[in-house]
């Protein structure tokens, strides 16, 4: 109820992954605008599939959950990275800086962010999300209706930072984007 998740994940068949399955997936990946991986899969899958789509100019996105290290070649591939507070902190974000608006923590995104993706977007929990790219802070808060999942605010924060103009309504949403004050 309060917007926070908890996970428990066996990896099942997707430890099997490799490579070269992405190499025979290769016409259907080749047709993909979006690649979107998370730490379910090993990371040489996603590494090829990485590498492969931003080759072609197609974006990927990159949710390191479970958390655990991102390799720098999976690092450097990535277009828009999604963590929620656990996985900034393991990625050397202060969560608590992060849920008061990114004060003091633009050199440590920015640092991130020289490293590959081009947008950082941090799920918040009840508080929505917060996203940082090229040096501006956008935040997006949560529709409070039941049922309203913690992807939400992070969809609509990464499009406002990639696409909307600060500080309009968007007509499908309850929510208004905007850039965070610092």
């Amino acid at each position: 109820a309060r917007g926070e998740n908890c996970l428990a994940v066996s990896l099942g068949a997707n430890r099997l992954l490799d490579a070269g399955d992405v190499e025979r997936a290769g016409p259907s990946l080749d047709a993909a605008s979006l690649v979107v991986a998370t730490f379910e899969s090993p990371d040489a899958p996603i590494r090829a599939a990485f590498v492969r789509a931003r080759a072609r100019g197609a974006a990927t996105l990159l949710n390191p959950s479970p958390s655990r290290p991102i390799d720098s070649a999976i690092l450097a591939a990535t277009t828009v990275l999604v963590v929620n507070r656990i996985e900034a902190d393991d990625l050397g974000l202060d969560g608590s800086g992060i849920a008061e608006g990114g004060t003091g923590e633009a050199a440590r995104f920015e640092a991130l962010s020289a490293q590959g993706p081009e947008l950082i977007v941090v799920t918040l929990g009840e508080q929505g999300a917060l996203a940082y790219r090229r040096g501006r802070w956008f935040r997006s808060t949560p529709i409070r209706s039941p049922g309203a999942a913690c992807a939400h605010p992070c969809t609509r924060c990464a499009r406002s930072a990639l696409r909307a103009p600060c500080g309009t309504q968007r007509p499908d949403t309850r929510s208004s984007h905007r850039p965070a004050r610092t």
